[in-house]
């Protein structure tokens, strides 16, 4: 064998091996964790606020026991409404959202969550202003 052979096969077999990976990378599901990126990053300033009032609050407990998630506020919250979102990061088919009033203690079946990290947002306000709470829990 010549190098011209040699040469041409590397650059054949090199061919095949981009084409082998381009075709596997395009099947590639990918989510995005929002289909409005563009707008929520315009408001990101406000959300910042909201993760610093919060801070100072400081009013989530989470906990699991029992097969259900508990998520326990502040007694002295007195939220005017409240927003829980649970947010798979590898499927947005199972993310969760739940409303929540008039309790400071709210429960969630584990049989409703597939196993697995989930990304918590706890979004309430409170005379007007907006409070975020960010963390992330793992479903057993």
């Amino acid at each position: 064998m010549n190098w011209g052979k040699g040469i041409f096969i590397a650059l054949g077999t090199f061919v095949v091996f981009i084409g082998v990976l381009a075709t596997t990378l395009m099947r590639q599901n990918v989510d995005l964790v929002s289909e409005k990126y563009y707008v929520d990053e315009i408001a990101y300033q406000q959300e910042i606020d909201a993760i610093k009032s919060a801070q100072v609050l400081d009013s989530l407990i989470i906990s699991q026991r029992d097969n259900q998630l508990v998520f326990q506020f502040d007694q002295n919250l007195n939220a005017d409404s409240i927003a829980l979102h649970l947010w798979r990061p590898n499927n947005d088919k199972l993310d969760q959202n739940y409303s929540i009033s008039g309790t400071t203690t709210y429960l969630v079946p584990v049989a409703e969550l597939e196993k697995g990290q989930y990304d918590v947002r706890c979004v309430y306000w409170k005379e007007g202003k907006k409070y975020l709470q960010k963390t992330s829990v793992k479903v057993n």
